[in-house]
């Protein structure tokens, strides 16, 4: 279940795209969808979807000016999707239930948030 979300959300990242530093679908951007822009404020994981599309659609140097942890959530995620189809072909235990990878999780999710506070820092 866990690697068909990864998978819908990178197939997601895929159909959209960046115009103009937002995220378009079909050549017409999206618009704001965090609460907290809504707002006038940033949150430690602003600019998160944009560098998760511009990583998928091959742009490094946007995804991470638009959040360093991007790119290394989408390579989780692609990587998370493999392991778990490897394990599925095996008939191995699954990895969403292995305390391990859970924990990777929390870590990732922390990751991302340490690095999102970290540019208000600099």
């Amino acid at each position: 279940m866990l690697g068909s979300i990864f998978a819908a959300l990178l197939a997601a990242a895929a159909v959209l795209s960046l115009r103009g530093g937002e995220v378009a679908l079909g050549g017409r951007p999206l618009g704001a969808t965090c609460p907290w822009h809504w707002l006038g404020l940033e949150c430690p994981f602003c600019g998160m979807t944009r560098s998760f599309v511009a990583v998928v659609h091959g742009d490094l140097g946007a995804a991470l000016g638009f959040h360093p942890a991007g790119p290394l959530l989408a390579l989780a995620f692609a990587g998370s999707i493999v392991a778990m189809a490897a394990l599925a072909l095996g008939r191995r235990r699954p990895l969403a239930g292995r305390p391990g990878y859970v924990r990777f999780l929390e870590v990732m999710a922390l990751g991302c948030l340490l690095c999102g506070t970290a540019r208000w820092l600099v």
